[in-house]
């Protein structure tokens, strides 16, 4: 038996594995892009959510300061949990001093019939919850068959307590119910609402010594002294606070403006124009985009870090850094959002030097100074950036 090898259908099998090749290629490019495209949504969510909680927290701080009406910071605390948090029924409650009765209280959303409801199982099942966990989440797909009936008469699927301590001494509570969700809180949700609790547990308690201050007897003169004393410096750190919280707030929105704006300008070009761009560029895009994302990641993290901004505490990450090539990573990340007539031109000599200096901070410098320059020239303009070597 004699076999024949037929040169054209070879060639034709090479040709089939090559357009095989090919399409699993464009396949894994596909996905690739997909999934960065959802990764980049999920984080926005994030940013946004972490944003609308900042602001709530602020609102709560401004509040310390502002007043110290009782009924006041509850409506205004009821307000922010319903508007700026998006519960569906909300609710504060001020306790006696034992701490077992509850003494004052606001709601919106509840009906009168659920409030009082809500209220009167305080004693045998809302109060044993608050005393174990500093956020309390019960839910009807993992409650148990107690919570599960309490739940649904308040016509709600998830309820999110939080205690309201003052030197450990619980004095109230806050309350956010969700009709239809089922509530999922995250390590980082869990913090702001405790230092959500936390901040409104000062406005509340500040109040009622304010309260106490005003019906104090002439004849208790030194207690009136020291408890004014007390709120002096109470009021003195509120208002550090305060200050550290609205810088902040000024950080977060200039920020991570600045990476998101790049990301965003780079996606939809890949989403608009993805056909009609090289593989090369391509690929330099989603590099653009991978040290935007980790960047804004690692702005994240050190704007999240509470502690060490009110200590005025700012860690430097000194190391050699070429500033010709970043002024050329911030004329491509702006590129995306300048006026097609703008022209972005860099002059640097080629033996300009390298200097130490944090990456991430003189990058958001240029950023922040050549984004202005685009806001403020003519759509015909020119914006130069140059150095000379010493």
């Amino acid at each position: 038996m004699h076999w024949f090898l037929d040169p054209k259908r070879s060639r034709k099998k090479s040709k089939s594995d090559e357009l095989e090749k090919s399409t699993q290629e464009l396949e894994a490019t596909a996905r690739t892009l997909i999934r960065t495209d959802w990764q980049l949504h999920r984080a926005n969510d994030r940013f946004n959510t972490q944003i609308t909680q900042l602001y709530a927290l602020h609102r709560v701080g401004t509040l310390i300061n502002s007043t110290f009406d009782l009924e006041v910071i509850f409506n205004t605390v009821v307000d922010s949990m319903s508007k700026d948090l998006g519960f569906d029924k909300a609710g504060v409650v001020f306790l006696d001093k034992t701490g077992t009765k509850p003494l004052q209280s606001a709601y919106k959303g509840f009906t009168s019939t659920e409030y009082r409801l809500f209220l009167e199982r305080f004693q045998d099942l809302v109060n044993s919850v608050l005393q174990q966990e500093e956020v309390c989440l019960q839910t009807v797909s993992h409650a148990t068959e107690d919570w599960v009936k309490f739940l649904r008469s308040l016509g709600i699927d998830s309820l999110m307590l939080l205690p309201m301590r003052i030197k450990s001494r619980l004095i109230g509570f806050i309350v956010g119910g969700r009709a239809n969700v089922t509530l999922r809180l995250t390590e980082a949700d869990q913090r702001f609402y405790c230092m959500y609790s936390a901040q409104t547990s000062t406005a509340i308690e500040n109040a009622r010594l304010y309260e106490a201050l005003g019906q104090a007897n002439l004849t208790l003169e030194q207690k009136v002294h020291e408890r004014t004393k007390d709120l002096v410096e109470a009021n003195e750190r509120l208002r550090e606070l305060d200050t550290v919280k609205s810088n902040f707030i000024s950080l977060v929105s200039h920020e991570l403006r600045t990476p998101l704006t790049a990301i965003k300008g780079f996606v939809s070009t890949l989403l608009h124009f993805g056909h009609e761009i090289p593989e090369d560029k391509k690929h330099m895009y989603l590099g653009i985009l991978n040290e935007e994302t980790d960047r804004l990641t690692r702005l994240i993290t050190e704007l999240l870090d509470i502690s060490r901004i009110e200590s005025g505490k700012v860690e430097m990450k000194w190391q050699k850094v070429s500033v010709p090539a970043i002024a050329e990573k911030v004329f491509v990340a702006l590129s995306m959002n300048k006026p097609a007539g703008l022209q972005l031109v860099k002059e640097f000599p080629s033996d300009f030097p390298e200097i130490m200096a944090d990456v991430d901070k003189i990058e958001q410098i240029f950023v922040n100074v050549v984004m202005n320059a685009i806001r403020f020239s003519p759509v015909d303009g020119v914006i130069k950036v140059s150095g000379e070597g010493t």
